[in-house]
């Protein structure tokens, strides 16, 4: 239940972040914005806080949460309609998902990893 409510409050921020900044960077939709959104929330949860945060830490999971954020927003385009994302654009929202997965991982840490 624990990982449940973890995966919502990642998808909330992570939509809300991506909805904001990706019309600042390139051009988007936010139906689209909101599926890259998913797909960041899913990836991201499965490969850096499960397999990374607790393997190798905080800055490794952020800074992979970082270069796999890059990688869906940039390719991205090429299979959603709406989108149009060039790649310096897609590291700067990225980052800032980065620094919010980085605050993330703190509650992660207290409330997923307490009961694994």
């Amino acid at each position: 239940m624990r990982q449940a409510a973890a995966i919502l409050l990642k998808f909330i921020f992570t939509a809300m972040l991506v909805n904001l900044f990706l019309p600042y960077v390139g051009r988007s939709t936010v139906p689209a914005a909101t599926v890259v959104a998913m797909v960041i929330t899913f990836v991201t949860f499965i490969f850096g806080d499960m397999y990374l945060l607790p393997r190798y830490g905080t800055i490794v999971a952020a800074v992979g949460d970082i270069a796999t954020d890059t990688v869906i927003i940039w390719g991205a385009p090429l299979v959603l309609n709406g989108l149009a994302i060039p790649l310096v654009g897609a590291l700067v929202v990225a980052i800032v998902l980065g620094f919010a997965e980085y605050l993330f991982h703190f509650f992660a840490k207290k409330t997923i990893y307490s009961i694994l």
